[in-house]
């Protein structure tokens, strides 16, 4: 709902428009979108941005999270979702050249990713048109990746790369 005035600022007429906040849930033909809470704000602030996240589901597919872009790690009672696949965008602080900064928010990104999902976490958000101190490449994905296998080594973690085709297909017993 956040975003209806700059959607229709672009020319959307608003009959093709649906509004949506946190806790709603929509069908769109055999999907079941549930709109998660964004956490895009920083821990304890209002420094952020408006976001919503979405956990996907139809029937004999496996699900998909996707919890937004986030940037407070702390798990709230019923904030897990068991999916199948979660998109984490990878965010280990303001300090993307600082090692002693990132690392242990690296820690909290797999505890928080874990929470959405044990099966499979694909790692993206690796910016290229940041200044290098903002910057989140392949190198902060693997601190990430290895985060999260250290407390789950069975969750199959990938970062995928630009244009490469992944297939979601799993075994959802």
């Amino acid at each position: 709902e956040f975003l209806v005035d700059n959607v229709l600022s672009f020319g959307v007429r608003p009959e093709k428009i649906t509004a949506v906040r946190a806790g709603d849930e929509i069908r769109v033909g055999p999907l079941s979108i549930r709109v998660l809470e964004g956490k895009h704000f920083r821990p304890g602030t209002r420094s952020g941005i408006d976001a919503v996240g979405y956990l996907i589901s139809a029937d004999g597919a496996p699900t998909l999270a996707f919890p937004s872009d986030v940037r407070d790690y702390s798990v709230a009672d019923g904030e897990e979702l068991c999916a199948d696949h979660c998109f984490a965008h990878v965010w280990l602080t303001d300090n993307a050249l600082d090692p002693e900064m990132y690392i242990p928010k690296s820690r909290e990104f797999a505890e928080y990713m874990l929470s959405k999902s044990r099966k499979s976490i694909l790692l993206t958000h690796l910016n290229i048109n940041r200044t290098e101190d903002k910057r989140w490449t392949l190198h902060h994905a693997c601190a990430a990746r290895d985060a999260i296998l250290e407390k789950s080594p069975e969750t199959v973690v990938r970062v995928p790369r630009y244009g490469e085709i992944i297939d979601l297909t799993c075994d959802r017993s």
